[in-house]
């Protein structure tokens, strides 16, 4: 029986808003009319570039074992209960039930465990080696490791670790000196959407150190760093930090992601609705452009980060059902009182 070959034809429709590219007969609401508009991600490094292009050891290796630098640098981790397919075909990412994400203090309790921001705050060639030496990382080779340690020194959340880490030690000097308890140093990672998307934050910008203990609750809600000993903060699918602590691969420069506030073009705006879903947020950011996208490049980290966005998105899908109950009952009582009085 002769084989039919479907062909889907050029990639070369244009969306008139946003600039996404589209097959001829795809349907995709890549910024949903126009209403949506993201800045562009910051310019993607250099030397990280490469390793997603390069032909040689180091840039085959990087591609191949990429979920596993990815976590070996995360500043939060990923948990999921994850069952690969059986037998021996194309990888494809895939788990079953819930995704979590934890903020891990800044030590770890046992000093031979160290792992995600405990490894970003100890020398450079101590970190390296560290990553290097762990059981998931055997395949993973020292030389990609030292690159990408480089490329993470302009990012944010690695300078905010480092910080906290630097007024915790001038805490223990302060107390040594006046022979008294040295006082807590805790982070509290600043809510989003006060910062500025077309620069690339900051330390200070992603993330506020506070020293002392007074009882009162964190002033901002969203994550709190502690240096050890207390439960890990975990970090909740609305928060606009999730994303780059997750995935510095795919932002090395820390861009936040998603906020509930973030809002529709003021010219597309109504009354009901006037902001960015986070299926919307996502729908814009993974749409194909010209630009250079680090997104598209990863493989295996872009399949774990797709499913983990829509984990996300119906996660907020049900939490909205579960906190609107109400109006969708009167909603689906107004309906079927129309049909009826059309009957």
């Amino acid at each position: 029986m002769e084989q039919q070959i479907h062909y889907t034809g050029a990639m070369d429709v244009r969306c008139q808003f946003c600039g996404a590219l589209r097959f001829q007969r795809e349907q995709l609401n890549c910024c949903h009319n126009g209403k949506v508009s993201l800045p562009p991600l910051q310019e993607y490094l250099e030397n990280l570039r490469l390793l997603f292009d390069a032909d040689g050891t180091e840039g085959s290796n990087f591609r191949q074992n990429i979920r596993n630098y990815n976590s070996a640098f995360a500043f939060a981790s990923f948990g999921a209960n994850i069952r690969p397919l059986p037998g021996r075909g194309l990888y494809c990412f895939r788990l079953q039930g819930q995704t979590y994400h934890y903020a891990s203090n800044l030590h770890a309790d046992d000093p031979e465990e160290k792992r995600y921001v405990q490894l970003h705050i100890l020398e450079t060639n101590e970190a390296i080696q560290t990553r290097a030496n762990t059981h998931e990382n055997a395949n993973c080779l020292v030389s990609v490791f030292q690159t990408i340690n480089v490329a993470m020194n302009n990012n944010p959340y690695a300078a905010a670790y480092y910080n906290m880490r630097a007024i915790e030690q001038q805490e223990q000097e302060r107390a040594v000196i006046e022979n008294m308890p040295p006082r807590q140093v805790t982070m509290q990672f600043i809510p989003g959407p006060d910062r500025r998307r077309y620069n690339n934050p900051t330390g200070n910008e992603v993330a506020a150190i506070f020293i002392g203990d007074d009882g009162a609750p964190p002033m901002y809600h969203d994550i709190v760093v502690y240096p050890i000993g207390l439960q890990r903060h975990r970090i909740a699918y609305i928060s606009c930090h999730l994303d780059a602590m997750v995935y510095p691969l795919l932002f090395p420069n820390g861009e936040p992601g998603w906020h509930i506030n973030m809002p529709h073009l003021e010219q597309c705006q109504t009354r009901v609705r006037n902001k960015v879903t986070l299926q919307e947020f996502y729908s814009y950011l993974l749409a194909i452009r010209d630009d250079f996208c680090a997104l598209h490049r990863p493989r295996k980290l872009l399949q774990q980060y797709i499913v983990d966005a829509y984990v996300k998105v119906e996660g907020c899908r049900l939490n909205f059902i579960k906190n609107n109950k109400a109006q969708l009952r009167v909603a689906l009582y107004l309906g079927l009182m129309d049909h009826l009085h059309r009957q």
